[in-house]
């Protein structure tokens, strides 16, 4: 009785804000597919080349257009038929400017770090547009989600079968239960406000580069020579390179391609002309490995058009659960009782210690329990 309770009014609350999480993401889903057809000049070439021409050359002819930027990264495209982007800074403006890698001639330029479509699509996914603050309704629903797919999987597996809306409910909220629960997973890990206690209880973060310090000489390295040894190092596939900001840095080359374990790492010295740092996937932690596929599958990335086509799917199938838990809401119109009254003091004890324990890793989650239960003692007193 008590899951049912919290299922049933924590699912009430919550559901606006999970709509709003599943509609977001669906447009998130879908933005690759958007970008290539509304930028299709900027992000592909007309035709392959034999080989790509040094990437030195390709950064000269999009600093050519814009004269006084500094280059902030370099992204080395993994497919054949992609464009080079290089991000610039312009008086403080981000700009993306994207070059033929066989013939230095840009393509495109886009006024954003990456494309607008997928930047706004994501914001909105994120914050709804609404800044720092906006972020705090995805913390809402995020934390309040594995509770409540925890507590439907529970009552779906123990309670008599039932009909109508009610088992479709039960049927679909199963069949997502695990997507959802993934999604999750790495979506609280981003967070505000919980984002960071939850990768230090679960130590999922991710391991950083350390890089030794390094001595300025007369003589640098170019970028050629960077992207040549990271590629010797290992590192394969689309490649984001990052010049140093200051003379006492390192350049710092990482994996691209958006797979859980493309996430190599290195830094190469500008002056020595060698890799003097590197992580990559050997280096993660068994936790941090489970992250790294939950986001990999959060973002669509862990096997291709297929996990995106999943994702779309789940963003539906969960919109239906919604549609369907607020029918049987309507139909019902009143909560479970409460069952408080008859636990044990030890189970009293071990409840309030482990939601303790949960607000406190959780707190979006704890101060909306909070208000939850003074709604709820609240409408209670006045029913009677």
């Amino acid at each position: 009785m008590a899951a049912r309770r919290v299922h049933f009014l924590a699912g009430i609350a919550v559901a606006p804000f999970v709509f709003l999480l599943a509609a977001t993401g669906l447009g998130h889903t879908v933005a690759p597919l958007l970008d290539d057809l509304i930028h299709p000049t900027a992000l592909f070439v007309d035709e392959v080349g034999a080989q790509a021409l040094p990437v030195s050359e390709q950064v000269s002819a999009a600093l050519i257009e814009h004269r006084g930027a500094r280059v902030t990264s370099v992204t080395v495209p993994g497919d054949p038929d992609r464009t080079t982007r290089v991000a610039l800074d312009v008086l403080g403006v981000p700009l993306s400017v994207y070059v033929d890698p066989y013939t230095a001639v840009v393509r495109g330029t886009l006024e954003s770090t990456g494309t607008p479509t997928r930047e706004w699509l994501a914001e909105a996914h994120r914050s709804l547009h609404l800044g720092e603050p906006g972020r705090l309704y995805a913390e809402f629903a995020v934390s309040w989600l594995p509770i409540i797919v925890l507590f439907g999987v529970f009552l779906r597996v123990s309670q008599r079968r039932r009909s109508g809306a009610r088992a479709w409910h039960g049927a679909l909220g199963l069949a997502l239960a695990a997507a959802l629960l993934l999604i999750g997973f790495s979506g609280v890990q981003r967070t505000v406000l919980a984002g960071e206690r939850v990768s230090a209880v679960l130590s999922t973060a991710p391991p950083r580069l350390h890089a030794p310090p390094v001595t300025p000489a007369p003589a640098r390295v170019g970028v050629d020579d960077v992207v040549a040894l990271a590629r010797s190092a290992g590192l394969s596939g689309a490649l984001t390179v990052v010049p140093p900001e200051r003379g006492d840095r390192p350049y710092e080359v990482a994996e691209s391609g958006g797979g859980p374990s493309q996430v190599d790492k290195v830094a190469v010295d500008p002056y020595l002309g060698r890799v003097t740092a590197a992580v990559g996937w050997a280096d993660y932690s068994a936790t941090a490995k489970a992250r790294a596929v939950a986001t990999a599958f959060h973002h669509g990335l862990l096997f291709g058009w297929a996990n995106r086509l999943v994702l779309a799917g789940v963003a539906l199938g969960t919109i239906a659960l919604l549609a369907l838990g607020y029918r049987m809401w309507w139909a019902r119109r009143e909560a479970p009782p409460p069952v408080w009254r008859y636990l044990s003091t030890r189970a009293r004890t071990l409840l309030i210690v482990g939601t303790a324990g949960v607000c406190w890793l959780l707190p979006v989650l704890g101060a909306s329990l909070v208000a939850f239960a003074a709604v709820d003692r609240l409408a209670r007193r006045r029913s009677r």
